[in-house]
């Protein structure tokens, strides 16, 4: 079984769905989301870092076999 992740790609239109769902649907994370995506489509590099440590803490804890799924678009 493998498991991974990584963050989210939101340009503008993107954005345009994503957060009002957020508001209508888990409210606790809109506004987080709407500060994280609010000059950027992509997120820094230190925000990845964490996540890929969170993701491999996943896979060591339930033994599974994948990781970080690496997606660059600011390449």
């Amino acid at each position: 079984m493998t498991f991974g992740g990584g963050p989210l790609f939101l340009k503008p239109s993107a954005q345009s769905v994503m957060l009002p769902f957020l508001e209508r649907e888990m409210p606790e994370l809109a506004a987080r989301h709407r500060g994280l995506y609010a000059s950027h489509a992509h997120l820094g590099k230190a925000y990845k870092e964490a996540l890929a440590a969170r993701v491999q803490r996943v896979c060591e804890w339930y033994g599974l076999a994948s990781g970080m799924i690496e997606y660059r678009p600011e390449l």
